[in-house]
C-alpha cells in the first residue's frame, strides 16, 4: 500500500513534488522485484503543470502505472482496513506513506509520553478547529498502529515506511523520548486534551490487536525523521548524474535504491545504506529504523508467475565488465552466484535451485545451481545439472533470446530438491561418572551396535545430531536435540530388560524394535533403508 500526497488544499500545506516520484519509485522496485501490479494499491496525485512550471519544471519519474485513487483519508483508511482483513499468515505487506506530517494535542489522554499526537496530512486536509487542537481528516498514529497491529496479529509481516515529517513515533513508539519544542502550524496548548469523535477506525480493529498472541507477524518501521523534527527533499540520489536526479524524500530514495542491491540481505543492513545516502545531505536529519532489523528484507521472499504460492529468492548476476578484448558475443562465463536467502529461510547445502528469468510469458529456467556454503541470510550457488540444463551452462550464460547474458539482471531463484541424507546422527548417552548396572550394560552393549544397519550414525555426547539418547536413570531416552523437540520417541526400561533376560538387547534390530513398541504414544524414528530427508526447513 503505497500512499502518497503532491498538492495540498491552498493555505493548509506547502506542495509537495517528490512524494509522486516516491510513489513511482516504490511501486517499480517492488515490482521489478517480482510483485505483481495487482498485489500494489496506489493511493497518489500527480503534481499539476502548473505546480511544476512554478517550481522550475524538475523531474518527474515517467512511468505506464495508472493511480487507483486519491489518497484521501476515507481511502486511506479503507486500504488500512482491507489490507487487515486480506492478509494471511506469512504475507509481507509493505505499508509507506509520503506527504507532510505534524505533530497535534494526543486525541487519547496519556496515550503519548510528550502529549502529542503524530499525524499524516492526507490530500483532503482540512483546517485546524477552532482550539488549534485537531487537524481535519488527519490520520492520527494510533489509527496508523492499529491497522499495523491487526495485520500482524494475522501473521502478516509489515514493513513500514513514513517519509513524512514528525514521523518519528507515527506507529506509536512510547519508549521515544519527549521531543524538543518545535514549530508548527497547529498552536498546542500544554495539557490540553480533546475527545476522540472520529476513533470508529481503531474501535473496528480492536478485537485484532491484543498484542503477545502467538503468531504475530514481523514488523520493521522506517521513519524519515525524529518525532520532534521535519524530514527533508532534495534532488536525489547525490551520487546519480544531476540530469538523472528528482525531487524525492531521502528515506524513500536511498532505501529504494539499496532494495535489490545483492550485498543487502537484512534491514540493518539497508538502514547503513540508507544512513550513508542522507549523510550526504548536510541538513537532513538521519532517519531511525525499529524493530526486527535483523530481519531479511522482506523476508527475502519473491512472489513470481511461475512460483505464485511457493517460496523464491533474488540471485543477481552481474553485469559483465568488458575490456579492449572482449566482444559482444564472447560467452558470459560464471563460477558461482550468491543468493538472497539462506538457513533461515530454508536453504542448506546441497539444495538443487533453479535460476530463472521473469518474462511476460512466464519464468524460464536459464541455469541450475547446488548450493555449496549456506549462513543465516545467504547462500553460494556453484554449477550442477539438473533436469535437461547441464552444468556446463554456467560457461555460456545466454537469455530468453538466447544472446549472451551480459548484462545485471536480477534471477528468480526457486528450490528444486532439498537434500536427502538417508543416515540419522544419533548421539551417544554421557557415561555417568557412576553408572549403574543397567546402564554399564547399555553403554556396552551400544559399543556393539552396528548403527548402519538402523539408518544411522552414532556420534559422541554433545556433538551436532539429530536424535540423542540419554540417560533417565535406567531409563534410556531417544529424544531429538534441546530447541528442536517435537515428538515423543518413547524411553526402554533398562532395568526391566536385564530382569527379564540379563542383558540390553544386542541386536540392532531389537533395540529399534523396543522404541517402535515404546509406549502407548511413541511416534517411531525412521527405519533403515527408508530414505526419508533429515532436511530441516529455516
Amino acid at each position: 500500500m503505497i500512499v502518497a500526497v503532491a498538492g495540498y488544499r491552498e493555505g493548509i500545506a506547502s506542495p509537495l513534488l517528490g512524494t509522486y516520484n516516491d510513489a513511482v519509485l516504490i511501486a517499480e522496485t517492488l515490482m521489478r522485484s517480482g510483485a505483481k501490479r495487482d498485489d500494489i494499491i496506489l493511493l497518489a496525485d500527480k503534481p499539476s503543470p502548473e505546480l511544476l512550471a512554478s517550481k522550475g519544471n524538475p523531474r518527474l519519474r515517467a512511468t505506464s502505472l495508472k493511480i487507483d485513487a486519491l489518497a484521501t483519508r476515507e481511502n486511506i483508511l479503507g486500504a488500512l482496513k482491507r489490507a487487515a482483513i486480506d492478509t494471511q499468515a506469512g504475507d509481507e505487506v509493505l505499508l509507506s506513506f509520503s506527504g507532510h506530517g505534524v505533530q497535534q494535542v494526543e486525541a487519547v489522554a496519556g496515550s503519548e509520553p510528550d502529549g502529542r499526537d503524530e499525524v499524516f496530512l492526507p490530500y483532503d486536509t482540512g483546517a485546524p478547529d477552532a482550539n488549534y487542537t485537531k487537524v481535519e481528516n488527519a490520520i492520527l498514529d494510533d489509527e496508523i498502529g492499529a491497522a499495523i497491529d491487526a495485520i500482524r496479529s494475522k501473521g502478516g509481516n509489515v514493513t513500514f515506511i513514513a517519509d513524512f515529517c514528525h514521523s518519528g513515533d507515527s506507529q506509536r513508539d512510547a519508549n521515544a523520548p519527549p521531543p524538543e519544542p518545535i514549530e508548527a502550524k497547529l498552536k498546542l496548548p500544554p495539557r490540553k486534551f480533546v475527545a476522540v469523535s472520529d476513533a470508529g477506525f481503531v474501535r473496528d480493529l480492536a478485537g485484532e490487536t491484543k498484542k503477545g498472541g502467538a503468531g504475530w507477524g514481523a514488523y520493521v518501521g522506517m521513519m524519515a525523521a525524529p518525532s520532534a523534527v521535519q524530514a527533508r527533499q532534495a534532488m536525489a540520489p547525490a551520487f546519480a548524474d544531476p540530469a538523472e536526479q528528482a525531487p524525492h524524500g531521502l528515506l524513500t530514495v536511498y532505501a529504494m535504491a539499496n532494495w535489490n542491491n545483492p550485498r543487502v540481505y537484512s534491514y540493518r543492513d539497508l538502514a547503513n545504506r540508507v544512513t550513508a545516502g542522507t549523510d550526504k545531505h548536510p541538513k537532513a536529519p538521519r532517519p531511525e529504523f525499529d524493530g526486527d532489523i535483523d530481519r531479511p528484507l522482506m523476508g527475502g521472499l519473491v512472489k513470481s508467475g511461475a512460483t505464485a504460492g511457493a517460496g523464491s529468492w533474488a540471485v543477481y548476476k552481474p553485469a559483465r565488465v568488458f575490456t579492449a578484448d572482449t566482444k559482444s558475443t564472447d560467452p558470459v562465463k560464471l563460477e558461482r552466484l550468491e543468493m538472497s536467502a539462506g538457513q533461515l529461510q530454508g536453504v542448506i547445502e546441497g539444495a538443487i535451485v533453479g535460476l530463472a528469468l521473469a518474462a511476460p510469458t512466464g519464468d524460464k529456467v536459464i541455469l541450475y545451481g547446488r548450493v555449496e556454503r549456506a549462513d543465516a541470510y545467504k547462500a553460494i550457488l556453484v554449477p550442477t545439472a539438473f533436469g535437461d540444463i547441464p552444468a556446463e551452462a554456467w560457461n555460456d550464460v545466454r537469455d530468453i533470446d538466447g544472446k549472451p547474458l551480459s548484462r545485471e539482471v536480477r534471477l528468480i531463484a526457486t528450490i528444486e530438491q532439498q537434500p536427502v541424507q538417508l543416515d540419522y546422527r544419533i548421539a551417544l548417552p554421557a557415561a555417568p561418572a557412576s553408572p549403574s548396572a543397567a546402564q554399564a550394560a547399555a553403554l556396552a552393549a551400544l559399543k556393539e551396535i552396528k548403527p548402519a544397519d538402523v539408518g544411522a550414525t552414532f556420534v559422541q555426547p554433545g556433538e551436532a545430531a539429530d536424535l540423542v539418547l540419554t540417560f533417565n536413570g535406567d531409563r534410556l531416552a531417544l529424544t531429538q536435540p534441546p530447541g528442536q523437540v517435537t515428538a515423543d520417541f518413547g524411553a526402554i526400561d533398562l532395568a526391566a530388560e536385564l530382569a527379564k533376560g540379563g542383558s540390553t538387547p544386542d541386536d540392532p534390530r531389537a533395540l529399534r524394535d523396543r522404541w517402535r513398541a515404546g509406549q502407548g504414544n511413541a511416534v517411531q524414528p525412521p527405519a533403515a533403508g527408508t530414505g526419508e530427508s533429515r532436511a530441516r526447513d529455516g
